[in-house]
């Protein structure tokens, strides 16, 4: 039964979201990888649109789908995911269905493009430069790889917020393009 009342999200939950992002692969498993720490990132969203418990555990059961994408770009889904939880809550016509399926078509691309950049690319080129620099008796390489690492939490925090702003209206402004992006990454 959902809530037809206006539930509108906060800052603070949205910044919850965030900071539980953090935790994603901490209980990572082969048969669904990252779900159940999406679904605890999703917790307070959650718990603020749906006072109702059946409402919530229908909820929790969606975000416990099979979830695997980089972490530092898995705040953008998680950002759209809270905007359709909140059109959900909002929507007596809502399409639940909808939410996972934004979801898995995400997941692979950004996954692409976020496993070239995150994970390989620009750890490896300022990870190098940085060691360099360490090895060298330099101090400035620890302080350039804390930089590195703080715009990874930047980019990471932004993603949250524009997914949530722009919700599904981001997927068919970016849709054609992130084919493009996906290969060129």
């Amino acid at each position: 039964m959902k809530m037809t009342t206006s539930n509108k999200l906060t800052k603070k939950e949205l910044n919850q979201v965030f900071w539980r992002s953090f935790g994603l692969e901490w209980s990572w498993n082969y048969e669904r990888q990252m779900n159940m720490s999406y679904c605890y990132s999703m917790l307070p969203v959650i718990k603020k649109l749906y006072p109702n418990k059946e409402d919530q555990v229908a909820a929790m059961k969606r975000h416990l789908e099979f979830f695997n994408t980089t972490p530092q770009l898995a705040t953008l889904i998680l950002g759209i995911s809270a905007a359709m939880e909140e059109s959900n809550a909002n929507d007596p016509e809502f399409d639940t269905e909808s939410i996972n399926s934004v979801k898995v078509s995400l997941m692979g691309p950004l996954a692409g493009i976020g496993d070239t950049l995150f994970w390989t690319l620009l750890p490896t080129i300022m990870g190098s430069i940085a060691g360099y620099m360490a090895l060298e008796g330099n101090p400035i390489g620890v302080i350039l790889w804390l930089i590195v690492n703080l715009i990874f939490i930047c980019i990471r925090s932004q993603l949250m917020w524009i997914g949530y702003r722009e919700g599904t209206k981001l997927i068919t402004k970016v849709g054609g393009k992130l084919a493009r992006i996906t290969d060129a990454a």
